[in-house]
């Protein structure tokens, strides 16, 4: 089975591309993880550094993630009803599933790199940002930075709720 990702969808999801839009004889075309990947031409020194099989595994976790999430979501929103219970035991699990795949991969499991974004960056991160936000708080609290973990929580839970506001509001108004 070939993958085909279109060079737009590469574009939106590579943070360091300067462009939108890919011109007239822009695109590789790579074979890469079981199937074939067209690039824009700005990622082709990336790609001989070997990134964009990184970026590759990282989309296929994510998807896989996402579809989780919306699946478990669904299926608990289905069976309790609609409301937050759905996305709080996703962001739970999410939170225990990163915990304990870095925990097992640091300390008794060796994997590849790859392996390791495919399932935190990829998998868990497509489930839900919050396994990240609560490993990275965890880190800083292990460290000892007990003030910028207090920091990370409620600036993110501010910041958060700030942000949705306003992009209802926005939504609103466009």
């Amino acid at each position: 089975m070939a993958f085909v990702f279109p060079a737009e969808a590469i574009i939106a999801m590579s943070p360091f591309l300067t462009h939108g839009r890919t011109q007239k004889g822009d695109i590789a075309m790579i074979a890469s993880a079981g199937g074939l990947c067209m690039l824009p031409r700005s990622l082709r020194y990336s790609v001989m550094r070997g990134d964009a099989v990184a970026y590759l595994w990282v989309a296929l976790g994510g998807a896989l993630g996402a579809m989780g999430r919306y699946g478990l979501a669904g299926w608990i929103n289905a069976r309790y009803g609609p409301g937050p219970l759905g996305i709080f035991i996703v962001n739970v699990s999410g939170a225990f599933l990163i915990g304990f795949v870095m925990a097992l991969t640091d300390e008794h499991v060796s994997v590849s790199p790859d392996v390791r974004r495919f399932l935190t960056v990829g998998i868990l991160g497509g489930y839900t940002t919050f396994s990240t936000w609560m490993y990275e708080t965890h880190q800083l609290a292990e460290a000892g930075d007990i003030t910028r973990a207090i920091l990370n929580i409620g600036g993110s839970l501010l910041a958060g709720l700030l942000a949705v506001c306003l992009g209802v509001i926005v939504g609103r108004a466009v």
